[in-house]
């Protein structure tokens, strides 16, 4: 029993020094968005749009402009609703559909998201052409999430290649956490 009792404490330290959620506040620098499917931290000042993504419930984070206009990173959160097969029938589906669509994946791996039942996290990048014209490459990260209540979470960051921010997306993805609730995501 002793033993166990040094253990803890260490692990949560490294789980909070690697940006996953252990407490009940946002750290310095970032604010916590606590919503009804999931709770995660971005960048204090960036914009919050609760909305839709392809007619499904979704959560956009937006951080600064850039003079190319792309920004210097997002974050969205899409509710897919009740999932009636499993997480791999969807990691499958988007690896046979993600080169169709110009997506280039590099790595993909299974990883652990507090609160989930599965998650699947893919990286990959495209290029997209943007309101000024401007060619950019795009460096995304996909995470399927299943939850304990069947339902399929997408949470994608976006930030141009090259653009400072790449911790700082890897801090806001460590945050992420499952937590569902009922509220305005409703029970599709």
């Amino acid at each position: 029993m002793l033993k166990r009792h040094l253990i803890i404490p260490p692990l949560l330290a490294a789980l909070a020094a690697c940006g996953v959620v252990t407490g009940d506040e946002a750290p310095a620098g970032l604010s916590r968005y606590d919503g009804d499917r999931f709770r995660i931290d971005y960048p204090s000042g960036w914009s919050v749009r609760e909305g839709e993504s392809g007619g499904r419930p979704a959560v956009q984070f937006n951080g600064p402009s850039r003079d190319d206009g792309t920004r210097s990173a997002e974050v969205q959160v899409i509710d897919w609703g009740g999932w009636r097969n499993s997480l791999q029938d969807k990691v499958v589906q988007f690896r046979g559909a993600a080169p169709r669509s110009g997506y280039e994946i590099g790595d993909e791996e299974p990883v652990l998201v507090p609160g989930a039942r599965a998650a699947h996290r893919f990286h990959y990048s495209n290029e997209i052409r943007t309101a000024t014209g401007a060619k950019i490459r795009m460096r995304i990260t996909e995470t399927f999430v299943l939850t304990e209540k069947q339902r399929l979470l997408d949470v994608v960051t976006r930030s141009p290649e090259g653009a400072a921010g790449k911790d700082r997306l890897a801090t806001i993805l460590g945050s992420f956490a499952v937590e569902e609730k009922d509220g305005w995501f409703g029970d599709r």
